[in-house]
Parts: C-alpha cells; sequence; structure tokens
C-alpha cells in the first residue's frame, strides 16, 4: 500500500510466466494492471525500501503522514455525513462515496474544478460510487469540496445511494 505494506518486488515467476487462478474478469484486470508498468524492481530498490523502513526518522515521517491522512479523511466523512452524504474510509488516503451513477458525478464534480475518480476503475462486485483521494485535501477546503458534492448528488442523477 502506499503507506505500508510489502516493497515491490517482480511481478511473476521467473522466466516471465504468471501463474493464477481466478474468474476471467478478474484475471483480466490483474493481466492489464501488469502491464501499466515494469514488472521488474531492482534488488538495490528493493534493499533502499528495507533500509528507510529501519530508520527512526522515516518511521516517523511514515507515521505523522497516516495520522494527516486520518485527520483529512474523517473530516471529509464527517461533512459529508453533516450533508446527508453516505461516505466511508477508514484507513488510507481514499473515502468512498456510494452513487448511482459514477460518470455523471465524475463530470459534474470536473466541471466545478474537482477530480474525482470513478469507482469502476477500482472494484469487481460492489455498488458504484466515487473514489476521493484525500492526500492532498487541505483542511480548509473540506467544507467547501463537501458541499459541490453534496449539490452535485442533488443536482444531477448521481444521486446518493444507501
Amino acid at each position: 500500500g502506499a503507506l505500508g505494506g510489502a516493497p515491490p518486488t517482480r511481478a511473476g515467476p521467473p522466466g516471465g510466466g504468471a501463474g493464477g487462478a481466478g474468474p476471467a474478469a478478474t484475471i483480466a484486470r490483474l493481466q492489464g494492471r501488469q502491464q501499466l508498468g515494469s514488472r521488474w524492481v531492482s534488488t538495490l530498490l528493493q534493499r533502499l525500501v528495507v533500509q528507510l523502513w529501519s530508520d527512526d526518522r522515516v518511521a516517523a515521517t511514515v507515521d505523522r503522514a497516516r495520522q494527516e491522512y486520518a485527520r483529512r479523511r474523517a473530516a471529509l466523512v464527517a461533512a459529508l455525513a453533516r450533508r446527508g452524504v453516505p461516505a466511508r474510509g477508514h484507513t488510507g488516503i481514499n473515502v468512498w462515496v456510494p452513487v448511482e451513477d459514477e460518470a455523471g458525478a465524475v463530470a459534474a464534480l470536473r466541471d466545478l474544478g474537482y477530480a474525482v475518480a470513478p469507482g469502476s476503475l477500482f472494484r469487481l462486485h460492489s455498488p458504484p460510487g466515487l473514489r476521493i483521494t484525500i492526500g492532498a485535501l487541505d483542511l480548509s477546503e473540506v467544507d467547501r469540496f463537501a458541499d459541490a458534492l453534496a449539490t452535485t448528488l442533488v443536482a444531477t442523477p448521481a444521486r446518493a445511494t444507501v
């Protein structure tokens, strides 16, 4: 993940082959994701990651980032709740807002100057929604964005779902 988890490694067994089992759509998405970038990460880079994870200063920086993202995420979820917009986000840098029409909501928010991602890029069987990244969201902008999202969901066919 963005703040923790395993360091990147070569995707697949030696020889370049890949093994996996699952529904055809899932395998196709996995293969598509693998083709987006390099499949191999140098040993030097992997060792650097391990060294960084072992450094107390880096750990403190990551902890501060984790706390800041938690503040931003909680502020956005609370602001949306005050406006009657259901949202969830318990960890990480994203908040999920269920909507009926992802494309309509993305376009309406784009027209208001906000960039959000359609949930279809990140879900397999979940209902439609928006993935909102809070990494760069300034706390002073939370209410303005929450107002824009709430207005968008009322003014367009992209109404929030429960």
